[in-house]
């Protein structure tokens, strides 16, 4: 049996390239898109390649045990494995310069994933892998190179008709909250107009956090893993009764989605005002409101397509299906992403064939009127 060990004199690096034209690591992708890029290959010393091939795959898993002390709950789901040879060794075919580029094309399914994630807790990972297998003179030895792929859901949003106004009063403080919408991308602002009273006349605190809800779909109970996405707080001055302000979403904020196999993620905006006060001790006297914030991908009024499909309907991965399968039986598994064919002098402007057309006097005179 040969082994397999990393050799640094060679180098392999898988390059992805945005819908622009150019190569990006920041580049997202979403069902039905098209993963262009090429795997470049650098020899700094003589190896004998067999073939190039690259692999792309998915899967989604929990890990409990990291956040519950004593849960065992483990669980591991493939979503998909796909693999195509990017060159193979034969006897006109041979790797013999120093450095190559092999391009590729890997069209998604226009099926529902789960977001990218990377938690404490889940984690949901798309990632190439190329591989260069070596003769088995040379013991096997396998040179590979990794790319981890940012896949973004059809997540829509919706506008509110009106603004939505929110009050309450409780120990002396009395708030009014208006938002203009609930629905957004990451990377808005969240935009936040307060209205407020208080019994006294001294500087008022004011914190706004923005929170993700984690929900865990088991068949065992676990508390909801929150985690704050971004905070922000202040001291408006003594005599305030209107303060206007904003929360940026960050651009790395995961969608809301409930469609999950695993989990369920949702977000909460929390708004908190009040003043703390000596009277022996430090006390203080506050008012909150908590409100749904849902976080798309999609703008307002665009819709994803109709034949999208959740990955829930489709058969579970082997490693994913209980003893109990019989909810599986009748489905069909995910359909695979797809390697496509490279079109070759795809930007090459068409041959050049020395036609002329008829002269304008000879066109005029066979025209009767």
């Amino acid at each position: 049996m040969f082994t397999s060990r990393p050799t640094t004199a060679n180098t392999m690096k898988i390059n992805l390239v945005s819908e622009h034209g150019t190569t990006s690591d920041q580049t997202f992708y979403c069902p039905g898109s098209v993963i262009q890029g090429s795997v470049s290959l650098s020899f700094s010393k003589k190896v004998d390649p067999t073939r190039v091939r690259l692999v792309f795959e998915a899967s989604e898993g929990i890990n409990l045990s990291t956040a519950t002390p004593g849960a065992v709950s483990n669980r591991l789901n493939n979503l998909f494995r796909v693999q195509s040879t990017l060159w193979e060794k034969n006897e006109s075919d041979q790797l013999t310069e120093s450095d190559y580029t092999f391009p590729f094309n890997i069209q998604l399914p226009m099926v529902q994933f789960p977001p990218s994630m990377d938690e404490i807790t889940y984690r949901c990972v798309y990632r190439l892998t190329a591989y260069l297998d070596l003769s088995k003179s040379r013991q096997g030895i396998i040179t590979l190179a990794q790319k981890k792929i940012n896949f973004v859901p059809f997540i829509e949003t919706a506008i509110l008709k009106s603004p939505l106004t929110e009050e309450i009063t409780r120990n002396g403080i009395r708030m009014v909250t208006k938002l203009t919408s609930l629905n957004y991308v990451s990377g808005d602002k969240i935009p936040i107009s307060l209205r407020f009273s208080t019994a006294k006349n001294k500087p008022v605190s004011l914190s706004i956090k923005l929170s993700q809800i984690i929900n865990f779909i088991t068949d065992e109970e676990y508390p909801l893993e929150k985690t704050t996405m971004v905070s922000s707080s202040r001291v408006l001055a003594a005599g305030t009764t209107y303060h206007e302000t904003c929360l940026e979403i960050p651009s790395d904020t995961s969608p809301t989605f409930d469609y999950g196999r695993m989990i369920s993620v949702s977000y909460i905006l929390k708004i908190t005002m009040g003043h703390k006060y000596c009277a022996g001790l430090l006390q203080s006297s506050e008012v909150s409101v908590e409100l749904p914030i849902h976080i798309g991908t999609l703008g307002c009024g665009i819709r994803p397509p109709d034949d999208l499909k959740m990955y829930t309907i489709f058969l579970k991965s082997s490693s994913a299906r209980s003893s109990d399968s019989t909810s599986d039986f009748g489905l069909e598994p995910i359909p695979p992403p797809r390697f496509l064919k490279l079109v070759e002098y795809e930007n090459a402007l068409p041959v050049y064939t020395p036609e002329r057309l008829p002269d304008y006097s000879s066109v005029r005179s066979g025209v009767h009127v």
